[in-house]
């Protein structure tokens, strides 16, 4: 699951000789606000549509702009959740990809981290989705598998992060292989773990569907 299984051949690169009435019509035809400069291999930096827009002479170019994370890359060979990191961290659209010799080798998108991570957490596998809501202290994987595997079901993946402005608690998502969760539900609840929210091919309620987009706000990237 490294970066290097998921660059995105369909995003072009800038050079520092490309004027900024290309870098613009570029972002419009591909509905990006950031595009990455590279010159010969050797990666530039990123520049944004709102940096482009406050600089607007059809015939200035790329090299006349400070370019901005030019120190943030993610090497090929690292995992992608290193890549889901630094992307978030730098609130970034897209981050170069460096090979061993620090050459440019291509583009992670947030396009195709989603990919990404739709493969890692089976997504696309049969089976509901559990929100449990817990003080981080007391988290157990292993407590957790053997209540869901007693009730004849298995984890497909689990995704832990943290609950905003309450530092000592816990969201853990899982993909569970079954869509009957009554009795997984019950037997959380008395092993005292708090279910946040459950759901599988549809969203049942209005109160349902606005804690899940809520709650979707809270793990995005």
């Amino acid at each position: 699951m490294f970066v290097s299984d998921y660059l995105d051949p369909m995003m072009p690169v800038l050079k520092t000789d490309d004027t900024v009435k290309m870098a613009l019509e570029w972002m419009s035809e591909l509905h990006t606000d950031q595009l990455a400069i590279v010159d010969k291999r050797i990666y530039e930096g990123i520049i944004s549509e709102e940096e482009l827009l406050d600089k607007n002479r059809t015939r200035s170019r790329i090299s006349d702009f400070k370019l901005s994370f030019k120190e943030i890359f993610i090497a090929e060979n690292r995992h992608i959740f290193e890549a889901i990191r630094l992307m978030n961290l730098n609130k970034l659209k897209l981050i170069a990809v460096l090979d061993e010799q620090n050459l440019f080798s291509g583009l992670i998108t947030r396009e195709e981290l989603l990919k990404a991570f739709a493969t890692i957490t089976n997504s696309n596998e049969n089976g509901a989705v559990m929100v449990l809501q817990a003080a981080a202290n007391n988290y157990s994987l292993t407590e957790i598998a053997r209540i869901v595997e007693e009730n004849g079901s298995k984890i497909l993946s689990v995704f832990v992060s943290p609950v905003p402005n309450q530092p000592q608690q816990i969201f853990i998502t899982l993909k569970i292989s079954t869509n009957e969760l009554t009795s997984i539900v019950s037997s959380f609840e008395r092993y005292r773990y708090l279910v946040y929210i459950t759901f599988t091919e549809t969203l049942n309620t209005e109160n349902q569907r606005q804690r899940y987009e809520a709650l979707m706000k809270y793990l995005e990237m």
